[in-house]
């Protein structure tokens, strides 16, 4: 099993160097459809998405884990394509003060200790 880590998360890139890693320089619905398009390539969701339940109106950052499958896994699709409505959804309701630089690297703390705990579970 082939895993990626995509994200927008420079922490994340940092911690994780080498490690199969694609960054996305853009926002947290940029890294959904990044990962949307991937699915419908034939990849297959690891983690969950919205996982700590921050969604963009709380955070601008998002790491996901996904594997190279043979064929399109219709649960990630159902999956990512859900995730997708919600945080287009929750975007007019972003509160610019977590663009303060203070709270980005608390952002990208939170993110990136929820992907090390889900990269240690699944091997990585």
């Amino acid at each position: 099993m082939k895993k990626f880590v995509v994200t927008n998360n420079k922490l994340v890139v940092e911690k994780y160097a080498g490690n199969n890693i694609h960054f996305i320089d853009g926002d947290f619905i940029d890294v959904l459809v990044y990962v949307r398009d991937k699915i419908q390539l034939g990849y297959k969701l690891l983690t969950h998405p919205l996982c700590s339940n921050f969604l963009p109106d709380k955070t601008i950052y998002k790491t996901i884990i996904i594997k190279n499958e043979s064929e399109v896994d219709l649960q990630s699709v159902t999956i990512i394509e859900n995730a997708l409505v919600l945080a287009r959804d929750s975007l007019p309701r972003r509160d610019n003060k977590i663009m303060r630089e203070d709270i980005l690297e608390d952002l990208k703390f939170v993110d990136y200790q929820v992907i090390k705990h889900s990269l240690e579970k699944i091997g990585g």
